[in-house]
């Protein structure tokens, strides 16, 4: 978040805080109203978390009730729809341009598009290709068709040594992904609120000791780093506010901290286009940005709208073209060697419209949705890597849209994708379908949950869990041993939904979502599933938070904090606290939004404990993580950071970043 967005919330927020609820927009009266209606939450939230923080704080200051559910539980996107339906269940290969004309062609026929459905013939994309028609963009369709330190004993030293300290959730094992606050158990490096400066500090038995610092040039904004082998791997992009449009770009800056104290800059790498994501695998940073055709070069040279790279500009040969012949950007892939973080290994592009990105231990996939037809459809392209080599293995469509990167999963050469069908009159059903590695389809339950929508999945080996919901909350499980036939085994209903689902240790999966029932939504809901017998699945404890109405968690699954053998959940949550109004005898009351960490625990016997809450300083949006070092759970946000024991929940020390 920059500074403008966090002066707007902030001033949001004390207006809010300022003016008393009326007593039909109090929690209660809320959780009644919003229960009046069937509370539907069909797709994860695509906006920051600010957002919804300004959603509601706009609630208390005008009174959009509706407003506030429409935040709490989502909303169905609504895209143009395409030209020519999709064919589902036939993979494709993945064709690479032979041409600049060729990627240009792409652009035109995006653009013709758009003129068409707007009624009107636009001048072309800044006159980039002369009058912006697309006479070469059939051709190009045809052809994709055819083609088918100290070193006393310390606790900190002796943590880090042992390996004794949480790591970020990561959505593929083994698959590393940055962050906004890493440990190597000795210190934390913390991402700070401006987005310019990572601070470093020893963290030594809770004590906290400010040792170094690491900033970048005016201009550029961290996004997120990962931590590995001594050293820091920096993302960074332009920042927006002070870019010129031609110069939007994501860097790599790689820093030596062997010595926390004295960070030394190693080596960088550039890339166009803004920063999406990235993930560090067997030695490899495979970095993916998104250049807009809009922000790409403009002097009439079609060749000048491709991507650079350290400068140099993607050969066409290495531009993968999309499967209906039309897009609007780049997606831009790099890989970068960790043990030379100067060079560049592999270099691609990818063109298309949108999307999201689920990297699997063997592949990267690029989900897409596709609204071309009369209903619902997601495009899926998968590229294969490899030892910092990228290359294309074929795409397809399918029937759906897709919740979130949990609802697509990659086992044993399969791919599993769950999706939501959206009918042209509105109506809902649910669908699993098996792809192989040329993304053919092998197998397929459809008509699932009619009238519900996915909200959450997980894919552990050959069962996948799944939830989708309406008014309760149907927990699916799937047995996919046989990939060409999978089958529902097992189906449990109850209240509300969980949003995410996590692995707890042997037979048990954890899920946090949201108490919704007859009576309204009744907050957050911490719901422990006994899956020992996964036919058989049961609801062996749950946990009501009132009043919660945001958790980081639900929208970055590296917010929160899991470790079974430690028997720790954590994360914030935001939610909606009374405060006494003396000037009338406490008849009233205003209501203050708060942030809080938790951090819980779970037994069979007595079901799920809290073990810490505590207040968090934080601009609305901003994210928080706990990280454990030994004994000790420091909570971080980008401007502070808190020590707390773990035996007894006291706190231990404190430090403004």
């Amino acid at each position: 978040m920059n500074q403008d967005e966090k002066r707007t919330v902030g001033a949001l927020r004390r207006a809010a805080e300022a003016v008393p609820v009326p007593p039909s927009l109090k929690p209660d009266a809320m959780m009644e109203r919003l229960g009046a209606e069937s509370p539907v939450a069909p797709r994860r939230p695509q906006h920051r978390r600010w957002l919804a923080a300004a959603a509601v704080l706009l609630v208390a200051v005008a009174g959009l009730g509706a407003a506030w559910g429409a935040s709490l539980l989502g909303s169905v996107p609504h895209e143009a729809v395409r030209s020519a339906p999709p064919v589902f269940g036939e993979a494709a290969a993945v064709r690479t341009a032979s041409s600049y004309d060729e990627v240009a062609a792409c652009f035109a026929a995006y653009q013709d598009r758009i003129a068409s459905e707007r009624g009107g013939a636009d001048e072309g994309f800044f006159g980039l290709f002369g009058d912006g028609t697309a006479k070469d963009a059939g051709d190009v369709v045809e052809d994709m068709a055819v083609a088918g330190g100290d070193t006393g004993a310390s606790s900190a030293s002796a943590a880090a040594a042992s390996g004794d300290f949480s790591t970020t959730n990561l959505r593929t094992a083994g698959v590393d992904e940055a962050d906004v606050v890493k440990t190597d158990g000795s210190c934390l490096y913390v991402l700070t609120d401006d987005g310019s400066r990572i601070a470093i500090v020893r963290a030594d038995g809770g004590s906290l000791e400010s040792v170094g610092s690491i900033e970048v040039p005016a201009g550029r904004s961290i996004v997120e780093f990962y931590l590995d082998g001594g050293r820091l791997f920096v993302l960074t992009t332009t920042a927006w506010y002070e870019a010129d449009i031609e110069e939007v770009g994501t860097q790599v800056v790689t820093f030596d901290v062997s010595d926390p104290s004295q960070p030394a800059e190693v080596g960088s790498v550039t890339q166009s286009g803004a920063y999406r994501t990235s993930r560090f695998t067997d030695g490899y940073l495979y970095v993916f940005s998104f250049l807009s055709f809009y922000e790409a070069p403009r002097d009439g040279d079609p060749a000048a709208a491709a991507p650079l790279v350290d400068g140099r500009p993607l050969r066409w040969d290495d531009i993968f073209l999309p499967a209906d012949g039309e897009a609007n950007g780049y997606l831009v892939v790099t890989a970068v060697p960790a043990d030379d973080p100067t060079g560049v290994t592999a270099q691609k592009g990818l063109l298309h419209c949108s999307g999201e990105l689920y990297v699997g231990s063997e592949a990267i996939y690029i989900y897409e949705d596709n609204y071309r037809g009369k209903n619902s459809a997601t495009d899926i392209v998968r590229l294969t890597y490899e030892e910092g080599k990228v290359s294309a293995a074929g795409q397809c469509t399918v029937r759906g849209t897709v919740n979130d990167s949990f609802s697509i999963d990659e086992h044993e050469g399969y791919l599993r994708v769950v999706t939501t069908i959206y009918g042209e009159a509105g109506q809902t059903t649910n669908a699993l379908f098996v792809l192989d590695g040329a993304m053919n389809e092998v197998g397929s339950i459809v008509g699932l949950a009619e009238g519900e929508t996915v909200q959450s999945t997980r894919f552990m080996g050959d069962v996948g869990y799944f939830v989708t919901f309406r008014q309760v909350d149907p927990l699916f499980t799937v047995d996919l041993s046989d990939p060409a036939a999978p089958r529902i085994v097992g189906e449990l209903k109850i209240p509300g939904f969980s949003a995410y689902l996590h692995p707890y240790g042997e037979g048990r999966l954890l899920g946090i979502g949201w108490d919704v029932g007859d009576g309204g939504t009744g907050g957050a809901k911490l719901t422990m599933f006994d899956t020992s017998d996964p036919a058989n699945v049961t609801e062996a404890g749950t946990l009501v938070l009132e009043g919660i109405w945001d958790i980081e968690a639900l929208y970055d699954y590296r917010a929160v904090l899991v470790e079974p053998d430690r028997n720790l959940i954590g994360f914030s949550a935001r939610g909606l606290e009374a405060t006494e109004d003396p000037g009338d005898g406490g008849e009233s009351a205003y209501y203050s939004d708060v942030e809080r960490y938790y951090l819980f625990g779970y037994d069979d016997e007595t079901g799920f404990a809290e073990n810490l809450r505590v207040p968090v300083t934080n601009d609305p949006g901003a994210p928080v993580r706990g990280l454990r070092i030994a004994d000790v759970l420091y909570v971080a946000t980008d401007g502070s950071i808190e020590s707390f024991g773990l035996q007894d929940g006291e706190p231990i020390a404190a430090l403004e970043l």
